[in-house]
């Protein structure tokens, strides 16, 4: 049986909020707020913060908004807990979670495994699937008033995440914050830390492995007297470029050097593009291995490979990322774990060589 879990905070990105102007009892359906900007008939509201005891969804009535901030609300969603003023209202787009299973990574909306309202008193809202073990998991937030859906969530594995995925990454994070802090991070600022500190790690690499990060070879077919050609959009640096069936490997070329160059093809780069000097005078192919950027994090399935599975000092970086936020004073601890843990990944770089390694006597030495 695997457990699919929607999270709620994901609803209050970017949500506008307002607090309530006096305290009320439960089982009314008559709010006054300290705004009403934006409200409109049959509009979500949340009481309280999600996670807490008191949370409860509330639907405002067809037409019931007035000039004085006050509000009634649908009978079927009378509140059930008593809220004190200043309690903050959250307007959400959604009052419900759609489950659904493909059989590969692709969202499709034809399998909905079942629909459920968001449970506010969790961060989660949970669905479980008694009936499949293999397949992918994805959940869409539902309006079921104005029948409008949230995008597609990512894929969610039913053999569960690799380790090195974002979202095993994001969790552990997550799960070092308390419950109030974690109110403070949204997902938009997760992801965020987690590329960044990608790109540190990444671009690390590259000082101490540069073969690590080759890119599969881009081919080029040259053309008679065309100069440049596009570079791939995550072209960070040339490995290598071997031209047609010879093998041979092209040089570079500074740029201010090649315009009265006549020797053989070499290769140089301006901006986004490739350039050849001498200007070819004929059709040949080339083959190019390149350093690539690190890719943005932006999927909880995307993986993170380094050398050794040295990934989790990135929950180091995070946290360092995240504590001005979180209001923690000991943000440069973080930042030294995260040093150590890249100092530690290039110890461990694995060095591809033709050569094993070997020891013996030093021909200068004394023996």
């Amino acid at each position: 049986m695997l457990i699919l879990e929607a999270d709620n905070r994901t609803i209050l990105d970017e949500s506008s909020f307002s607090y309530l102007s006096n305290n009320i009892t439960s089982g009314v359906t008559s709010l006054t707020m300290a705004s009403t900007l934006g409200l409109s008939s049959n509009d979500y509201l949340l009481l309280e913060h999600l996670g807490e005891e008191k949370a409860e969804i509330v639907q405002i009535s067809s037409g019931a908004v007035d000039d004085d901030h006050n509000i009634t609300l649908n009978s079927a969603t009378a509140t059930t807990f008593s809220h004190s003023e200043t309690t903050r209202v959250n307007k959400i787009l959604y009052n419900q979670v759609k489950f659904y299973r493909t059989t590969d990574d692709t969202f499709a909306s034809t399998n909905v495994l079942g629909t459920i309202t968001i449970a506010p008193q969790s961060y989660y809202t949970s669905y479980q699937d008694a009936t499949n073990d293999t397949g992918f998991g994805w959940f869409r937030f539902y309006n079921s008033t104005t029948t409008t859906f949230s995008a597609p969530s990512n894929a969610i594995p039913y053999g569960d995440f690799a380790p090195n995925a974002a979202q095993k990454i994001i969790e552990r994070f997550f799960s070092s914050l308390n419950n109030e802090e974690a109110k403070l991070i949204s997902f938009d600022d997760a992801f965020s830390y987690l590329s960044e500190g990608y790109s540190v790690l990444y671009n690390e690499l590259n000082l101490v492995n540069p073969e690590y990060t080759v890119s599969q070879p881009k081919s080029y077919t040259i053309v008679s007297e065309q100069e440049e050609y596009d570079l791939p959009n995550d072209f960070s640096q040339v490995s290598s470029i071997t031209i047609g069936d010879s093998g041979r490997s092209m040089e570079y070329i500074l740029i201010s050097g090649k315009e009265n160059y006549d020797g053989l093809t070499k290769y140089y780069l301006r901006g986004n593009k490739i350039g050849f000097a001498p200007i070819p005078s004929a059709g040949t192919t080339i083959k190019m291995y390149y350093n690539s950027v690190p890719t943005e994090i932006t999927s909880y399935y995307d993986k993170i490979n380094v050398p050794s599975n040295l990934f989790y000092c990135l929950q180091d970086f995070m946290l360092y990322r995240a504590a001005p936020k979180l209001q923690r004073g000991n943000g440069s601890v973080y930042y030294t774990m995260f040093q150590k843990g890249i100092q530690n990944m290039k110890l461990n770089s694995i060095k591809r060589s033709g050569n094993k390694d070997s020891w013996g006597i030093a021909p200068n030495a004394m023996v």
